[in-house]
């Protein structure tokens, strides 16, 4: 039996939002482990889920496009996928798609793996909450995906003074100032009634000052900035680990940086 041939339908690349949250450990960093998964999750190496896109592409009149969100797990040793979960469908142009699509992505991902890919992490791997696009190939489709390629969390670390979680690329600086003094507070208000809770904002307010100064440092050396820019930007560098200094100090952590 030949494989179906490919007409119109095809998947980007992971492309959107929450990604990996490896157990990452071994030589393998978590940004090397999100870069192969990207690279790895490609229409020859997913053929039955490309079969899902087809059916039901043909089935709408050869029209529409969606996004899956879904988790599963990546065995070490076999790279075959399982514990396949749907999380959410959405159309993003075109007919919705049919009530089969989802369970039919579902077993699809069951039945397939890594195996023969560059993914290939040595342990066992949880990844959630990763988006596949599914698009009519036109070329204009096609970089469209490429325009989406997102971020990623990675996480949990052994050393929670590395920062337990992060996401790469690091989130918008808007983003991340608002949300460490989100964590800030919340870690204020529970100190004294709620331990555990405690602990868990300080450890996220940590995680979001480690995202948030390499998301200025990365910003800070962008080419053609203004002078006053750049300045603006490394004084917010300097804000920022003042904070993840204040917060390693708080959990009897060295800050990862000098």
């Amino acid at each position: 039996m030949t494989a179906r041939p490919l007409v119109r339908g095809t998947i980007a690349a992971p492309c959107a939002t929450l990604g990996l949250a490896a157990l990452v450990g071994g030589c393998a960093s978590g940004a090397e482990l999100a870069a192969k998964l990207a690279e790895s999750s490609t229409p020859a190496q997913l053929p039955r889920v490309v079969a899902c896109y087809e059916r039901a592409f043909e089935a709408a009149g050869f029209a529409g496009e969606h996004v899956v969100v879904l988790d599963f797990t990546v065995a070490g040793d076999s790279f075959a996928i399982s514990d396949v979960v749907v999380r959410d469908t959405s159309t993003t142009s075109g007919p919705a798609a049919g009530p089969d699509f989802a369970p039919c992505v579902t077993a699809a991902l069951d039945a397939s793996s890594f195996a023969g890919s560059s993914f290939r992490p040595g342990h066992d791997v949880k990844v959630v909450g990763m988006r596949l696009a599914f698009r009519d190939a036109t070329a204009a489709a096609r970089a469209a995906a490429v325009r989406e390629q997102g971020r990623m969390l990675v996480g949990p670390r052994a050393d929670r003074c590395l920062g337990l979680y992060r996401y790469e690329p690091p989130r918008d600086a808007a983003e991340l100032f608002s949300e460490l003094d989100e964590m800030q507070r919340k870690a204020a208000r529970l100190k004294a009634s709620e331990p555990d809770g405690h602990a868990r904002a300080l450890q996220r307010a940590f995680d979001t000052a480690l995202e948030l100064r390499e998301r200025l440092t990365r910003d800070a050396a962008e080419e053609g900035l203004a002078k006053e820019s750049r300045a603006r930007i490394h004084e917010a560098v300097a804000r920022a680990e003042r904070s993840a200094r204040e917060l390693a100090t708080t959990l009897g952590c060295e800050v990862p940086f000098d």
